[in-house]
């Protein structure tokens, strides 16, 4: 209790120089108790600078298991007390999230969608005690040159990566194939299923941009990614192929013809070459990391390594 104490501390502090007419309050899921606490204080000490507001939690999963305090966070859409509600990603909150002035959010915020449709946004980060404000429009630029950087002829060779399961790979794979055509590119599918980073894209050194492909509403892997190389969302891909797409706050391709994507003209799509195998391009990499065939080979012995600071090694002659 007395962390949570502190943490509520650090918050207040964090957010009492703050004038706002409309706020609203997100959080990580493991820091909604503290969520909780903090909005019984502030209307106990009256510190509420105009309309502050804290999200619900959509009860989506019926095997979320918290505290009683936190179920009372939890509501349903097709609740009658809820109609007028949206839905943005785990939460339920009572209008568009750019209709509020600023958005506090607990925690480490990871989700590009968050990110860009906030007019202001205050991530405070519990943890680690430090705030820190995000604005939209920034982000926004951002994610525009990652998608100008991808439509260059440099990036001729770009992977489709599905992070997980889809009902619709097949569907995705044929848009891939539209897309990559009209941008004289040629595509790859990769499936990798585990957390993406850095070090698993670097496998893939051959190719020059990279399309995850996922169900998450929140595209936070995007966020925590600092790559040498464009690495897009799906709708980031649909905007760089032309289509009409309003993402950011912003209509994009509004005056540019809209392609029909069950055009008969088009690639059409063989079945076995969505299939995730190795192609030409992956082999010529050489380099196979750790041997497979351990235990093949009698082990060899083990020798005394040397000794000291790699300036100064004891066993050694020195000059």
């Amino acid at each position: 209790m007395s962390g949570d104490k502190e943490s509520i501390d650090f918050i207040e502090n964090s957010i009492c120089e703050i004038e706002s007419k409309n706020t609203l309050i997100l959080y990580e899921i493991s820091n909604a108790v503290i969520a909780i606490e903090l909005m019984k204080k502030l209307n106990e000490n009256n510190q509420l600078n105009g309309n502050v507001s804290l999200a619900k939690l959509n009860s989506i999963s019926s095997k979320w298991n918290f505290t009683n305090s936190v179920r009372s966070l939890i509501e349903s859409k097709n609740s009658e007390s809820n109609d007028s509600s949206i839905i943005f990603g785990p939460f339920l909150i009572s209008s568009d999230i750019r209709n509020f002035d600023l958005v506090i959010y607990l925690g480490q915020c990871l989700s590009l969608n968050l990110t860009l449709n906030c007019n202001n946004l205050l991530e405070i980060d519990i943890n680690n005690k430090k705030k820190r404000s995000i604005i939209s429009s920034k982000e926004l630029r951002k994610r525009v040159s990652k998608i100008e950087k991808f439509k260059e002829n440099c990036c001729a060779l770009i992977g489709i990566i599905f992070t997980n399961p889809l009902p619709n790979v097949d569907d995705f794979s044929a848009q891939s194939k539209r897309f990559a055509k009209k941008l004289k590119k040629k595509v790859y599918f990769i499936s990798l299923v585990q957390t993406l980073d850095e070090y698993k894209l670097g496998n893939f050194g051959q190719l020059n941009a990279f399309v995850v492909v996922n169900s998450c509403w929140c595209s936070s892997v995007l966020n925590s990614l600092n790559y040498c190389y464009p690495v897009l969302n799906w709708t980031e891909f649909e905007i760089a192929a032309g289509l009409k797409r309003n993402y950011g706050g912003v209509v994009w391709n509004e005056e540019t013809p809209q392609a029909n994507d069950s055009d008969s003209d088009e690639i059409e799509l063989n079945p076995s070459s969505c299939q995730l195998i190795e192609t030409e391009i992956f082999n010529q990499n050489k380099w196979f990391g750790l041997q497979v065939d351990s235990g093949s080979k009698e082990a060899s012995l083990i020798k005394s390594g040397q000794k000291g600071i790699a300036s100064y090694y004891e066993n050694e002659d020195h000059f």
